[in-house]
């Protein structure tokens, strides 16, 4: 502090490679283990337009860790070295992001299931790439049905706003109103008694299904846009 004043002190490891840091072939191995185990057990997806590589959905059975689980008792086998979890959680993030775990609402399409289904059970490849191809004609189908979707919920946010109406206020159907969007659907059904954390007593009750019904006007935000439930 005498001799040089009050300057940021220096690691001792600057500049200088560890002595236990992972060389090129430790995580090149990782690398190639994760894209490999993608391979053989991911359902690969259509290749998007401006997308990079096309998204690979793993089943939603497994996670990060437990695959890393699995490539360290192969490294072990092969008297390989290894790298951890958190090592091999930012290879896979910084080299390979377009592979991810599926969850259980990744999509609810029957149709997409169906095409996955025919992908990971195809025979060779020639079949798989039949597969694919029809995939791939069916999210362009979507693409085009959500495209006029969006222009409807566009065109009718547009007309509610040149009108002016009060904020709550929801017009009725009798309106002048030209844009005007409705949605309505079956959300979800429900079962009575819905707990999260079944007891015991609970188990031997035949519960009574419920239908969600809702309406919406799109072309107001949320929560005012809802009719009904």
């Amino acid at each position: 502090m005498n001799e040089n004043g009050c300057i940021p002190r220096t690691h001792k490891n600057k500049n200088r490679r560890l002595s236990n840091a992972f060389c090129f072939d430790d995580l090149k191995n990782a690398i190639d283990f994760i894209q490999n185990y993608a391979e053989e057990f991911g359902l690969p997806q259509p290749k998007v337009k401006n997308q990079g590589h096309p998204h690979i959905f793993l089943p939603s059975s497994g996670n990060k860790s437990s695959l890393h689980s699995t490539y360290v008792t192969s490294c072990t086998e092969a008297n390989k070295r290894h790298v951890g979890l958190t090592t091999f959680k930012l290879l896979w993030r910084d080299c390979c992001p377009h592979i991810k775990y599926m969850t259980p609402r990744s999509d609810i399409c029957p149709k997409c299931e169906n095409h996955r289904a025919n992908i990971s059970t195809a025979a060779g490849h020639q079949e798989k790439q039949e597969h694919l191809q029809a995939f791939t004609e069916h999210l362009l189908m979507v693409e085009k049905e959500r495209q006029v979707y969006n222009n409807a919920v566009k065109n009718a946010r547009k007309e509610m706003e040149l009108n002016h109406r009060p904020a709550g206020v929801i017009p009725p159907c009798s309106t002048d109103l030209k844009e005007v969007h409705y949605t309505f659907d079956f959300s979800q059904a429900l079962s009575i008694p819905h707990h999260a954390r079944q007891e015991g007593p609970l188990y031997f009750l035949t519960p009574r299904k419920v239908q969600l019904f809702g309406v919406a006007i799109e072309g107001r935000t949320a929560p005012s846009n809802q009719l009904s439930d």
